[in-house]
């Protein structure tokens, strides 16, 4: 995997990041374009970095895939385990809402100008 890849980058950022709060046992990405800006370079580094690329068919999809992606992960991990969301997507508030109030740490990485609920429905906020 070149050190020079973007994609290479992103990731490690992304786990190094993650590793703060523990053991890194899942990552995903989601993507509602039909192909990525580096086109099959980008998903095979992705794969290369031991990231599952979930290609969803629309936007509105993208949300309700990461939301039952995180439920599904939340019920089959009962030992209230951390994660890590990578989004500024407003639509994922409910669900990170809802794990939250089930004690389960949420982590949310977004730029700052993330919306208010998006901060607000975290147990800690990274700005990226």
């Amino acid at each position: 995997l070149p050190s020079e890849s973007p994609t290479y980058e992103t990731v490690y950022k992304i786990a190094d990041k993650a590793h703060e709060y523990g053991r890194v046992t899942l990552f995903r990405a989601y993507s509602d374009v039909p192909e990525l800006v580096n086109g099959e370079s980008a998903r095979c580094d992705l794969l290369a970095a031991g990231v599952s690329f979930i290609n969803c068919r629309q936007a509105e999809s993208k949300s309700n895939v990461i939301s039952v992606d995180m439920l599904a992960y939340a019920m089959d991990h009962p030992t209230l385990p951390t994660l890590v969301v990578v989004s500024n997507d407003s639509l994922l508030i409910y669900a990170c809402s809802i794990l939250r109030t089930r004690k389960h740490r949420i982590v949310v990485v977004s730029p700052s100008n993330a919306s208010f609920h998006m901060q607000g429905g975290a147990s800690a906020f990274v700005d990226w």
